[in-house]
């Protein structure tokens, strides 16, 4: 999330606007990768040595191309160490964490190569049936495009928040934890038009979809369906 965006939209994200007022610090190099592995581990880049973002470029491809490698922090995770102390969790698309592995409890990945779903264990393939496949790869920057793009992360988000609740309540958890990194995707690739052709536009595109997230927090113990929560119109 943009800092600017984030103050601008304050009066309408309540409980975002909370979290920023906690003190908190990222990492070096702050990038995403970097952090998630910290937050998984609980120790600095020094340490669990996942510090990637050196060229640019060459993540972008690695991203499209191939899978992170999650061998560095299976097993070292705040889930793991829970898990090994008979707490049952369930951990939903975590980033960098593909594919999943054995925990006590369930635990669903997503390929950032192929966009697919895995759970584990596999016994309860069931559960992830009808996932949405995010887009995947290089999307053309075309207005026809841009739009259809627009309406898949919203019907992709709609389903993340479904999934999420219906999760949530599959069982009396000791952890739960998800990830949604659609606002990450969206911004990445509308941020440029943001800031040159567009910024009225794209503005109240990030707006929608921040405000999006914060009345998730705001519901996640109603049975609702977010994509009833947005409308968007791209010319």
């Amino acid at each position: 999330m943009d800092c600017r965006l984030v103050h601008q939209y304050q009066d309408e994200m309540p409980n975002l606007t909370r979290l920023c007022e906690m003190e908190s610090r990222s990492v070096f190099p702050p990038d995403s990768d970097t952090a998630w592995a910290s937050i998984y581990t609980g120790v600095n880049p020094a340490k669990h040595g996942i510090v990637n973002f050196v060229d640019p470029i060459e993540k972008s491809y690695n991203i499209i191309h191939k899978e992170a490698d999650k061998d560095a922090i299976e097993g070292n995770t705040f889930w793991d160490i829970a898990s090994e102390n008979g707490k049952k969790v369930c951990i939903l698309y975590p980033h960098l964490a593909y594919p999943p592995w054995n925990v006590n409890g369930i635990m669903v990945s997503r390929s950032r190569v192929t966009g697919q779903t895995q759970i584990c264990p596999s016994s309860h393939n069931y559960i992830v049936n009808g996932a949405i496949v995010p887009p995947i790869g290089l999307q053309r920057r075309d207005a026809s495009h841009t739009s259809k793009l627009i309406r898949q992360y919203v019907e992709l988000l709609a389903w993340e928040c479904d999934f999420f609740i219906k999760m949530k309540r599959e069982s009396d958890w000791d952890l739960f934890f998800c990830y949604s990194s659609i606002l990450d995707a969206i911004q990445h690739f509308f941020w440029p038009t943001y800031e040159s052709t567009e910024p009225i536009a794209m503005n109240q595109l990030f707006k929608k979809f921040y405000v999006l997230y914060d009345e998730f927090i705001v519901y996640h113990e109603e049975q609702i369906n977010l994509r009833y929560l947005i409308t968007l119109k791209v010319d």
